[in-house]
């Protein structure tokens, strides 16, 4: 598979990843206690996974942009 296409796979599952984690960060007060404790956990998890596989294929733009000779 292309990196173009495994992106724009990753990309939406990526942002509403992020976005679960973040109404649960902010319905915290409301949330039960499960989703404190195991479900904040796997999706952070996999947030982090994430955006490790979204570096990797987007890696040649990484080392364009930052990691450039002076």
């Amino acid at each position: 598979m292309k990196p173009v296409s495994v992106l724009k796979i990753l990309n939406p599952i990526l942002f509403f990843a992020v976005a679960i984690h973040f109404a649960g960060i902010l319905l915290q007060k409301f949330a039960y206690a499960t989703w404190q404790s195991t479900m904040h956990v796997w999706i952070g998890y996999t947030i982090g996974l994430l955006i490790i596989i979204h570096i990797f294929f987007n890696w040649s733009w990484v080392k364009n942009n930052f990691l450039k000779k002076k």
